[in-house]
């Protein structure tokens, strides 16, 4: 698995609340070009977003595993394989430890992290510090 791990200097409610609202995520990340959720409904298991990124063929996205103000999962089919991004939360000493992770499964794995995997690394990356600075830029981040 590839994943990046940060500490943010924010309310966790705030963090999660910046989180699981994927729509907004073009605000603060340069690595999602848009998010469009393919149902209204609050985000909960079977879910779905059509999730658009630079240098990537846009997908859709499902949430297969949530437990609420903690973490998430959601995967993406490919052609032999399924790619899941995970995000979790845990409570820090100052802040919030936030990780983002992306694991390749299934017989054809290896090629989808060998063209994709320097990329998605980067943009762990990227999407991390954009979440950080966000959060911690907002004066109210309670709410």
């Amino acid at each position: 698995m590839l994943s990046s791990t940060s500490n943010i200097k924010a309310n966790s409610a705030f963090i999660w609340k910046t989180l699981i609202d994927i729509e907004t995520w073009p605000r603060w990340t340069p690595t999602v070009t848009s998010v469009t959720k393919l149902d209204k409904r609050y985000l909960t298991i079977g879910s779905q977003a059509l999730l658009k990124q630079p240098k990537l063929k846009d997908a859709i996205w499902t949430i297969t595993e949530l437990i609420p103000s903690k973490s998430f999962d959601w995967e993406s089919k490919v052609p032999g394989a399924k790619i899941v991004a995970s995000h979790l939360l845990e409570e820090a000493k100052d802040g919030c430890s936030v990780t983002l992770g992306i694991a390749y499964k299934g017989p054809l794995a290896w090629f989808y992290r060998a063209i994709t995997g320097t990329l998605s690394k980067e943009y762990l990356v990227k999407e991390l510090a954009g979440l950080k600075r966000y959060c911690e830029g907002r004066e109210d981040r309670s709410n």
